[in-house]
C-alpha cells in the first residue's frame, strides 16, 4: 500500500489512470479520480458477511470485537448498520488496544451477552493472538472476519480456535465463469505453477482496461479514466452470487469455499445490491499456448 500511495499521488497529478490489484488500504482510492483497486472494499465485505450470516445461516445476535482505531470504529459502525438493516442486532461491542497482547477484559465482557456469532475486523496478526484467547475464555460463538483472514500463517498458529470461522474470499467479486477461464489460461501458460489470487485480480484488472479502451481509437486519458470508473463501479456493485464461493470457512485447518447456494434464505437478491449479469467478456493471456513459459518473480 505504501508504494501504491507514492505512485498514485504522481499518477493523479499527471492524470494517468492507475489500477492496483494488491494494495489493501481502503483510502487509496480517495487519493484521486484516476486511482482504482481490484480489492473488495470494507463496505462490500461487511454487506456480504451480514447477508449470509443473517439470511443464510440465520444468525441474529452478534458481538463485535474491534481495534480501538478510527478505522476499527468505522468498520464496526458499518457492520452494525448493515446488521440492523438485515434484521439482526448487536448485543455487545468492545474495542481492544493494539498495544496489548492480553484480550481477557473485552472477551469476558462480550461473553456476558451470550452472542451467537462474533465479528472481529482484525488483521491476521491480531487474530493469531485473539483466536486462542476466545477459546481459553470460553466465548463460544461463530467467528466472522474480513478477507485479511485468508492467511495460511494465521490458520497454522491459531489452530482449532479458527475452526468454522467465516470470511470473504479475496476474489469474491470475480464470477465463477471468469475464474474458471483464468484457471484454464493459467494452466496452459504455466502448467507447473499454481495460480494466485493476485494473478486473478490482475487478470480482471487487465480485462477492465481492455473493455475501457476506446474501440475507435483516439481516446484520451480522461475518457479512459471515465470508462474505468464505470467498470469498477459495476464490479464493486455486482452481486457476489455470481461467484461460486464468495465466502470461505475454516474446516480442519484449511480454507474451503462456503457453499452459500445451499442456503434457501439467499435465493432472492439483496435489493440494495444491483449490477450487471456479466462483468467482461474478453480473453487475455491467450498469447503463448505452448505451456513452456514460467511466471517471472
Amino acid at each position: 500500500s505504501s508504494t501504491t500511495v507514492a505512485v498514485a499521488t504522481l499518477c493523479e497529478e499527471r492524470g494517468v489512470p492507475l489500477i492496483s490489484p494488491t494494495a489493501t488500504k481502503e483510502t487509496i482510492k480517495e487519493l484521486g479520480s484516476h486511482i482504482f483497486q481490484t480489492n473488495l472494499t470494507k463496505d462490500r465485505e461487511t454487506r456480504l458477511l451480514v447477508r449470509v450470516a443473517v439470511k443464510g445461516m440465520l444468525r441474529e445476535r452478534f458481538a463485535i470485537l474491534y481495534p480501538d482505531t478510527d478505522e476499527g470504529e468505522s468498520i464496526a459502525a458499518r457492520f452494525t448498520a448493515e446488521l440492523e438493516r438485515q434484521g439482526g442486532r448487536v448485543v455487545a461491542s468492545a474495542p481492544y488496544d493494539l498495544e496489548v497482547t492480553d484480550f481477557a477484559v473485552p472477551i469476558i465482557e462480550l461473553r456476558k451477552a451470550a452472542p451467537e456469532a462474533i465479528f472481529i475486523p482484525a488483521t491476521a496478526n491480531d487474530m493469531r493472538l485473539i483466536a486462542p484467547q476466545l477459546t481459553f475464555h470460553d466465548l463460544r460463538a461463530e467467528l466472522f472476519g474480513l478477507s485479511s483472514w485468508n492467511n495460511s500463517l494465521l490458520l497454522r498458529e491459531a489452530g482449532a480456535s479458527m475452526e468454522q470461522a467465516v470470511m470473504p474470499s479475496e476474489v469474491a467479486l470475480v464470477p465463477e465463469e471468469r475464474r474458471q477461464r483464468f484457471e484454464e489460461l493459467w494452466r496452459r501458460r504455466f502448467p507447473n505453477t499454481s495460480s494466485t489470487p493476485i494473478g486473478l485480480k490482475s487478470y480482471m484488472a487487465a480485462l477492465t482496461v481492455i473493455e475501457a479502451l476506446d474501440p475507435e481509437g483516439g481516446g484520451t486519458r480522461q475518457r479512459l479514466r471515465a470508462r474505468l470508473e464505470s467498470g469498477f463501479v459495476e464490479m464493486d456493485a455486482s452481486s457476489a452470487d455470481d461467484s461460486a464461493a464468495p465466502l470461505r470457512v475454516v474446516r480442519a485447518g484449511e480454507l474451503v469455499g462456503l457453499p452459500i447456494a445451499l442456503f434457501p434464505g439467499l435465493a432472492d437478491p439483496d435489493p440494495a445490491e444491483t449490477g450487471p449479469e456479466e462483468l467482461l467478456d474478453d480473453e487475455l493471456l491467450e498469447g503463448d499456448d505452448s505451456g513452456a513459459g514460467q511466471p517471472e518473480d
